[in-house]
C-alpha cells in the first residue's frame, strides 16, 4: 500500500507531522495572488510534457500511523496533522505533476467537514485534518479520487469520473482533561462573531458541528425537520443565536468566525429601508424565498412570485413601518426561462438594457449579491474561454455600472456567493452534477478566477461568501439537495433519490451567513 521512489521524500508513514492551533493560520486554502495564471499554466501543460500525460491511476496517503489490528488509528483532538496524498501512475511510478481532484470528508455524528487540500502541482497533496477537543470521538476519514489529470474541466467530463476511495479509515480522536497533557489544549482560534474584514478571503475552511440534537426527529407534514425548539440557543463559540431556528437538528455552519443566527426581528432592523439586488443562478431564487419564509416570517403562501426574475418591496408584518425591497435577474441566460448561457447572457443588448435600469434612476440598491458558474459550466468550453471571454466582459460591465450610476445613489456593496458543491451519488442516476459538467473541480476554479478579477477591481465594499465550502460536506448525496439546489421548498414528497422529502437547512444556514456580511457586527 505505501509506495515511494527515491525521488519521493517524505517522512515515514509512522510519523505523524503535527502542529498545535495556535500555529494555524488562516486561510486554510492558500490561494495565489495571480491564481488565474496558475490555473491556465497548468491547464496549457497538463498532456503536453513528459510526466503529465501519464494517467493518475491511485493515491496514497503518508502522515498517518498504521491502525493495528483493525482498531481505529488514535490522534489527539486539538492538533493539527499535516499529511500527503501522492499520485502514482500505473507503472508505481510517482506522478509529477498535479490537476487530480480528490474529495476530503472527514465525518462524525457531530461534526463534518472538508480537510483542506492543496496541489502542489508535482503529483503531491499537501492536506490538513484537526478536530477541536470538544468534539473528540470517532471519525470517518475519507479521500476520494473524483476526476484525475484535469478531465474534471473538460466538457465530456462526465466519461473521465472516477469516484474512487484512496482511502477510508476510523481515527478516534482523543482527549482526556484529567491527563496533565490535555488539561489546556489547543482549541479553534477564537470564532469571534464576524466583522466586514473576515469576508475578503477567497476560499474558507470551516466546518459543521452540532452540540445537541434529536435522535428521534421525523419529518412533519409540512416536509420540514422541526427536531428542536425555535429558541434554543447555540453553544458559544460555534455560533450566536437560536440554533433551533436552522431547522438543522442543530448543525451550524463556522469558519474562521463565527456567524450569528438572526432572530425576526433583528434580520428585519438589519434590512430595514434597503434594497437588494441578487444577480445570480437559480439558488438565488432559493434563498430569497428562505430569507422572507424562514427568517422575516413572510407567509411562504404569499410567495408564489418569486421567480427568476422579480421586483417587489415587502414590509413586515408584524411592523408596517419596517420595508425591503428585493429585486432577483436570473443570469443563465439572458431570457427569462432560458439555461445554460451563464455571463454569455450579457452579451445580450437587451439583458444589458434591462441591468442598467436598475442603476440608472435617482436610487441603486445599496447591496447586490451575486454569483455565477452552474450555467457557464455547460456554456464556456474551456477555463481560459471563461476567464477571457466570460470573466472579463462581465467585470468590465458591472464595474461600467458601478463607475457610471447616478452621482446621487451610494455605491453598493457587493456580496460574491461561490458556487455550489454539484451534489449526487456520482455513480448512480441522479449523479448528474457530482460527476458532471457543473462538477465540483470545475467550479471551484471558476469561482476562484471570478473572485480573483473581482478582487482586482477594488471595490469599496466587496465580500466573499464561500458557499461552495459550505455545501462541501453534505455534496455526496442527495439528502440536502437535488444535485444542483440547497434550498429547495420542503415538501413530503418523493425526493430525487427516492427518499420522502429532504434537508434544507444549507441553504438557510447560507441566509444567515448573506446576513452577517451585509450587517457584520
Amino acid at each position: 500500500m505505501w509506495q515511494k521512489d527515491a525521488a519521493l521524500q517524505i517522512e515515514s508513514e509512522d510519523t505523524t507531522r503535527r502542529k498545535s492551533y495556535g500555529d494555524f493560520q488562516w486561510p486554510l486554502f492558500p490561494t495565489h495572488s495571480n491564481e488565474t495564471q496558475v490555473i491556465l499554466q497548468q491547464v496549457i501543460e497538463n498532456g503536453t510534457m513528459p510526466c503529465y500525460e501519464k494517467r493518475t491511476h491511485t493515491a496514497h496517503i503518508f502522515g498517518l500511523p498504521k491502525p493495528e489490528k483493525g482498531q481505529p488509528i488514535q490522534l489527539s483532538a486539538g492538533v493539527v496533522y499535516d499529511l500527503l496524498l501522492v499520485s502514482f501512475e500505473e507503472s508505481g511510478k510517482r506522478r509529477c505533476a498535479g490537476g487530480d481532484f480528490f474529495e476530503t470528508d472527514l465525518t462524525s455524528i457531530n461534526w463534518k467537514s472538508r480537510p483542506p487540500i492543496i496541489d502542489n502541482l508535482d503529483g503531491s497533496y499537501s492536506l490538513k485534518i484537526h478536530v477541536d477537543p470538544r468534539f473528540a470521538g470517532l471519525y470517518v476519514f475519507t479521500v476520494i479520487l473524483l476526476f484525475g489529470n484535469l478531465h474534471s474541466l473538460e466538457i465530456g467530463c462526465p466519461s473521465w469520473a472516477r469516484e474512487e476511495v484512496m482511502t477510508a479509515v476510523e481515527i478516534e480522536f482523543t482527549w482526556n482533561h484529567m491527563d496533565p497533557q490535555h488539561s489546556h489544549p489547543e482549541l479553534l482560534p477564537d470564532l469571534r462573531r464576524c466583522t466586514a474584514d473576515d469576508f475578503s478571503l477567497k476560499a474558507w475552511g470551516g466546518r459543521w458541528s452540532r452540540t445537541t440534537w434529536n435522535r428521534s426527529c421525523e419529518i412533519n407534514d409540512d416536509g420540514r425537520f422541526i427536531c428542536m425548539d425555535p429558541r434554543e440557543p447555540c453553544l458559544s463559540p460555534w455560533c450566536e443565536g437560536p440554533v433551533g431556528m436552522l431547522d438543522s437538528n442543530g448543525w451550524v455552519y463556522s469558519a474562521h468566525c463565527k456567524f450569528k443566527i438572526f432572530e425576526e426581528s433583528e434580520a428585519w432592523n438589519c434590512l430595514d429601508g434597503r434594497w437588494l439586488f441578487f444577480w445570480g443562478d437559480s439558488n438565488h431564487e432559493d434563498t430569497v424565498r428562505n430569507l422572507l419564509n424562514f427568517v422575516l416570517g413572510y407567509p411562504v403562501r404569499e410567495l408564489d412570485h418569486i421567480h427568476r426574475w422579480f421586483d417587489g418591496t415587502f414590509t413586515y408584518p408584524k411592523d408596517k413601518s419596517l420595508s425591503v425591497r428585493i429585486s432577483k435577474i436570473f443570469n443563465g441566460h439572458a431570457e427569462q426561462y432560458g439555461n445554460l448561457h451563464g455571463l454569455f447572457c450579457l452579451q445580450d443588448k437587451a439583458y444589458q438594457e434591462m441591468i442598467q435600469s436598475f442603476f440608472n434612476g435617482s436610487s441603486a440598491p445599496d447591496t447586490v449579491v451575486m454569483n455565477s458558474g452552474l450555467h457557464d459550466a455547460h456554456y464556456f468550453k474551456t477555463v481560459k474561454d471563461f476567464a477571457e471571454e466570460g470573466v472579463e466582459y462581465a467585470t468590465k460591465f458591472w464595474h461600467a455600472i458601478w463607475r457610471h450610476a447616478n452621482p446621487g445613489a451610494p455605491r453598493p456593496a457587493v456580496i460574491y456567493r461561490t458556487t455550489v458543491a454539484g451534489a449526487g451519488h456520482a455513480r448512480e442516476k441522479f449523479g448528474h452534477a457530482r460527476n458532471g459538467i457543473p462538477n465540483p473541480h470545475k467550479m471551484e476554479v471558476f469561482n476562484r478566477v471570478f473572485v480573483e478579477r473581482l478582487q482586482e477591481l477594488k471595490l469599496p465594499s466587496f465580500k466573499v461568501v464561500d458557499a461552495m465550502d459550505l455545501t462541501f460536506p453534505w455534496h455526496y448525496d442527495l439528502n440536502h439537495s437535488d444535485g444542483v439546489h440547497y434550498g429547495r421548498e420542503p415538501s413530503k414528497t418523493l425526493w430525487r433519490d427516492g427518499q420522502i422529502g429532504h434537508q434544507y437547512f444549507v441553504d438557510l444556514m447560507l441566509v444567515h451567513i448573506l446576513l452577517n456580511a451585509m450587517c457584520p457586527s
